[in-house]
């Protein structure tokens, strides 16, 4: 078989070979493109990390922690002192009797009664009179809330006592002896300077027969006197059974014979400072005698 050759015209010529060159150049970048993936994989894109300095690390640390309220929100502790008001004197009927002013503001009371009636103990918020409540306690006075409207109540010491010196009875006294009880005799007596004298008079003669009509008793341990009945005068000052009376004017209680004088001292300045024993709380009760 005898070879034939292909003639081609001088474009034919001219196209193959272009297209020769083209493939060639394809070809070429395919193949460096699959080497270069092999040899060389794709890296993996890493931002770069911020500095700080270690202080600014640690204290926004803390300062996230400290925003979170781990152990609860701070509050912070509020103490209530009484303040000295200048309030106008109330022109309420009324009358001091005592005061118990305690280390808590809330917690202290006011003996209070009502012109010639009887007291009775009031605490912080209490109503007093009508809408009137006691909105303060002092050593000297309270201070009373009379909607919205602040008024001073203090110790009455204007009054003259009538106080009889003698320590003997007189004969009337003798004569009222017979007439009733001690408690009886005290219930019709109005003025506390006179109650005193009927006091003195009793304990003079009848120590502990006075004490018993008094409903008070010599307290377990001897110091004070403690009081046993309900019906005890002195639960008109505020007190309850089973409080013990420590001391009068910051002098212990417990022996009878000693404590006689005490009436004596008390009606003579006219105040009566009673350290009381009421459970595990002390308290002191300030009265004025009139």
């Amino acid at each position: 078989m005898s070879e034939q050759s292909i003639i081609l015209l001088p474009w034919q010529r001219t196209s193959l070979t272009l297209a020769k060159t083209v493939f060639t150049v394809l070809l070429s970048s395919q193949l460096a493109a699959l080497t270069w993936m092999v040899l060389s994989p794709a890296k993996v894109a890493l931002l770069e990390p911020t500095r700080a300095s270690s202080s600014s690390t640690i204290q926004q640390s803390q300062d996230s922690i400290a925003d979170r309220h781990v152990f609860g929100d701070a509050v912070a502790e509020v103490v209530e002192v009484p303040k000295e008001v200048n309030a106008p004197k109330t022109r309420l009927r009324l009358e001091l009797l005592g005061v118990m002013a305690a280390s808590k503001a809330e917690n202290s009371s006011a003996i209070i009664a009502p012109k010639n009636g009887k007291g009775e103990n009031y605490r912080i918020g209490d109503i007093v009179q009508g809408r009137t409540k006691l909105a303060a306690v002092h050593q000297d006075k309270v201070i009373l809330d009379s909607n919205g409207k602040l008024e001073t109540l203090k110790f009455d010491l204007d009054k003259k006592s009538s106080i009889r010196k003698s320590s003997k009875p007189t004969s009337s006294q003798k004569k009222a002896t017979a007439n009733g009880s001690l408690k009886q005799r005290l219930k019709k007596i109005r003025n506390a300077s006179d109650a005193i004298t009927l006091l003195r008079d009793e304990v003079n003669s009848d120590p502990r027969g006075a004490l018993k009509q008094l409903g008070l008793e010599v307290a377990a341990n001897g110091e004070g006197y403690k009081i046993s009945s309900s019906g005890s005068m002195l639960t008109q000052l505020g007190l309850q059974p089973g409080d013990v009376i420590l001391s009068v004017n910051e002098q212990t209680l417990g022996n009878i014979d000693d404590d006689q004088g005490l009436l004596e001292q008390v009606t003579s300045s006219g105040q009566a400072r009673l350290e009381i024993q009421r459970g595990d709380r002390r308290f002191v009760v300030n009265h004025t005698i009139k």
